[in-house]
C-alpha cells in the first residue's frame, strides 16, 4: 500500500471564511476536491488532508474521462479544519492543479439513499413524517442506482429540528429490507438551494417522457418519428455509454408542451418486437448538488484533436473522417479498438487547423452519425477503468446519486 509520502504538505495562509447568501444554508465541515491522480487510494487522500485537522470520513469519486483524476469529499471534525483545507484551492499537487471548494448544508433537508426504485412519494412521506412535518420531497435516480434497483431523494421538513430525528433512520430497514443511507443534504451552490433550482427544472421535466426497452438497433431519428404525432418535439435522445457507445436501453423525448406528454403516455408502441414502456420523466438532478468540482481541463485549447464519444460500433476510421470533414480538413481519424479489433465506441479526429477543431466542438451533441447524436470535446485520453466493457461503479455512494461521476449522470450518457 502506498503512503501519503508522495503528496507534499502545504503551507496554508489564512483563508476568508466562505459565507452563504441563502438563509437556509450553512457551512458544512465537508469540503469537495478534485485534481489528484486517478490511482490515489482513500488512505493516501486521508493522510494528505489530515494535516489540516481530524478527519471523520473520506469518499472518492471518479470524474468523467476529461479530468484523468479523482474527486470526492473529506469530512472534518471541525469547521476550522475545513477552512484551512480550502488553502489548497488553486495549488499544484504532483503537477496537477487542485480544486477545493466548501460545501453548504440545507438546515431543513436530509438526503436519503438506497430507496427502492420507483417508490411512491406518499410512502416516503409517511415514513419520515414520524420525525416531523414534511413540506417537500424530491425523488431522483441514477444509472448505477437503477442497475441495483435503488433510488435516492431529498426530504424537506417544515422545521430544522426534525432533521436530527431523521438522521437516526440511517442504517435502518424501512423499505423492502434495504438499509437506508440518511445524511444531511449538502450542495456546492451557496446562493441557490436545490429546492429553488428544482422548481425551475420541474417545468422542463413536465415536458419529457422516458421510454424504456428500446431495441439497440433503434436510432434517435426513429424514436423522434414514433412520437411526432403527439406534438412538436424539442429533441429525442437515446442514452448510450459515453466511453463505449453501448446503448443502455432507454431514452427521453422532450416535447414543446406538457399536453403532448399526456397524449404520449397513453400510447401502446412496439419497436422491432420490443414493447416500449413509456412513463413521465423523473426530476432532473439539480446541478447545485454536485459534490465535487467539475473536471479540470488539462488539454490546452489550442489542440487540433477532438474526442468523439457515443459512436455506433459500425463506424470506421474512414467514415469518421468523412463525417468530420464538414468542419475542416481532417489530418487523421481513428476509432479506438480493443482486443480483436473490437470498436470501443469512441475515437479521435485530428484536424489540419485549429479552426476545424473549434467548429467540431461547437457541434457537440448536435452532429448525428448513423442516427445518433455524438459527444464532441477537446481530446483527452480515456482512463483505463472506463475503457472497453467497463461498467459504472457499484460503490455504496452510487445509491445516492451516482458516485462514479462528478457531474450529473445525465451528462455522461
Amino acid at each position: 500500500m502506498r503512503t501519503a509520502s508522495r503528496l507534499a504538505r502545504v503551507t496554508y495562509s489564512t483563508q476568508a471564511v466562505p459565507s452563504t447568501g441563502h438563509s437556509n444554508l450553512r457551512r458544512s465541515t465537508t469540503i469537495a476536491f478534485n485534481g489528484l491522480n486517478a490511482d490515489f487510494d482513500k488512505d493516501e487522500v486521508r493522510g494528505f488532508f489530515s494535516q489540516f485537522g481530524r478527519i471523520l470520513g473520506v469518499n472518492l469519486k471518479e470524474t468523467s474521462y476529461k479530468g484523468l483524476s479523482i474527486a470526492g469529499h473529506v469530512r472534518f471534525a471541525s469547521l476550522e479544519s475545513a477552512n484551512k483545507a480550502l488553502a489548497l484551492n488553486g495549488t499544484e499537487v504532483l503537477k496537477r492543479r487542485m480544486l477545493v471548494q466548501p460545501l453548504f448544508e440545507l438546515q431543513d433537508t436530509i438526503m436519503v439513499g438506497c430507496l427502492p426504485f420507483g417508490v411512491e412519494r406518499e410512502r416516503v412521506k409517511a415514513v419520515f413524517s414520524a420525525c416531523g412535518e414534511v413540506s417537500d420531497i424530491m425523488l431522483l435516480s441514477s444509472l448505477p442506482g437503477e442497475e441495483k434497483n435503488w433510488a435516492y431523494g431529498f426530504i424537506r421538513f417544515t422545521s430544522s429540528a426534525s432533521v436530527p430525528k431523521a438522521l437516526k433512520f440511517h442504517g435502518k430497514k424501512l423499505f423492502d429490507e434495504k438499509y437506508l443511507h440518511v445524511d444531511r443534504a449538502t450542495q456546492r451552490e451557496d446562493a441557490l438551494s436545490i429546492w429553488d433550482e428544482h422548481a425551475v427544472k420541474s417545468e422542463k421535466a413536465a415536458r419529457r417522457i422516458r421510454v424504456y426497452n428500446i431495441p439497440p438497433q433503434i436510432d434517435e431519428d426513429r424514436l423522434h418519428a414514433e412520437f411526432a404525432d403527439y406534438g412538436e418535439i424539442i429533441f429525442a435522445r437515446i442514452w448510450r455509454v459515453l466511453s463505449t457507445g453501448r446503448p443502455v436501453g432507454y431514452g427521453y423525448v422532450e416535447f414543446k408542451s406538457s399536453e403532448s406528454v399526456e397524449r404520449a403516455l397513453g400510447a401502446e408502441k412496439t419497436l422491432a418486437g420490443h414493447h416500449l414502456h413509456i412513463s413521465r420523466a423523473p426530476a432532473l438532478r439539480p446541478l447545485a448538488l454536485d459534490y465535487a468540482p467539475r473536471p479540470i481541463e488539462t488539454v490546452p485549447e489550442s489542440t487540433r484533436t477532438v474526442f468523439v464519444g457515443r459512436l455506433a460500433h459500425e463506424i470506421s476510421d474512414d467514415r469518421l473522417a468523412h463525417e468530420f470533414g464538414r468542419f475542416g480538413e481532417v489530418a487523421s481519424a481513428r476509432v479506438a479498438r480493443g482486443g480483436g479489433s473490437r470498436p470501443l465506441g469512441y475515437g479521435y479526429v485530428n484536424f489540419a487547423s485549429l479552426e476545424g477543431a473549434e467548429k467540431a466542438v461547437e457541434n457537440d451533441q448536435i452532429l448525428k452519425i448513423n442516427g445518433f447524436s455524438v459527444r464532441i470535446c477537446r481530446s483527452h485520453a480515456v482512463p483505463k477503468h472506463r475503457r472497453a466493457d467497463a461498467r459504472p461503479s457499484t460503490s455504496a455512494l452510487d445509491s445516492v446519486g451516482g458516485a462514479s461521476r462528478s457531474d450529473s449522470w445525465e451528462q455522461d450518457y
